[in-house]
């Protein structure tokens, strides 16, 4: 047979007519201790499982008049097929009773000493999609886009001179402005019913000149 390396054929009797793979899969799990589990997302109580799971794989040599015979010990030594053979895997699964999923799951190296695999169930982390203030300097425009006149509001801010900055997107200034702002909240309008439609940024520096904030402003026709 063509297909079956020559080093095996050589060392059989007779030239084999086919080959086959068997493959034998055998569990063994047992309990063998309880506790807590820590995974990102929460802390469970959970039993702790064993599972050995034992994959035997063997190679046939189908010669006439015998039938099938098993060859794995001469490609194993003929030609070093580690993957026939005994395969052993050791995991440890860690059940809770209101999971359906294990909570976790450690695969072991070969030796048993040390975890090459760890998973954990996803408990789907989220937050509240809210934004949150910062301390910072913040501008923000109303409406946007705009048409007419728009509304600025300034808020976390410290009482001072700062300068109103707004370029088309040549970079070509439009407005400029300056405001002496108690502190913390501020408004004021501005008419933007001479500009042409279209994207803008607008910039809130202090009086040294340093930008604070930048953003974008859309104007309507």
């Amino acid at each position: 047979m063509s297909d079956l390396p020559v080093a095996i054929v050589n060392q059989l009797p007779v030239r084999p007519d086919s080959v086959r793979i068997r493959i034998a899969i055998n569990r063994f799990d047992v309990v063998d201790a309880w506790g807590n589990v820590t995974i990102p997302g929460g802390t469970y109580p959970v039993l702790r499982e064993k599972r050995t799971r034992y994959r035997e794989t063997r190679l046939d040599a189908k010669i006439p008049p015998l039938g099938w015979l098993d060859i794995t010990d001469v490609a194993i030594q003929s030609l070093g097929l580690t993957t026939l053979g005994v395969d052993t895997t050791v995991t440890y699964n860690f059940y809770n009773n209101t999971s359906k999923e294990p909570i976790a799951i450690v695969t072991l190296n070969n030796e048993q000493s040390s975890a090459v695999l760890v998973q954990y169930k996803s408990n789907a982390l989220t937050t509240d999609v809210t934004e949150l203030e910062s301390d910072n300097p913040q501008v923000s425009a109303f409406p946007n886009p705009a048409k007419g006149k728009v509304q600025l509001r300034f808020s976390n801010m410290k009482s001072g001179q700062y300068m109103l900055r707004m370029y088309n997107v040549l970079g070509m200034e439009v407005l400029s402005e300056t405001y002496q702002m108690p502190g913390m909240q501020f408004e004021t309008e501005v008419d933007v019913s001479k500009f042409g439609a279209g994207t803008y940024w607008y910039s809130l520096l202090d009086n040294k000149g340093i930008v604070l904030v930048s953003k974008q402003l859309v104007v309507g026709k």
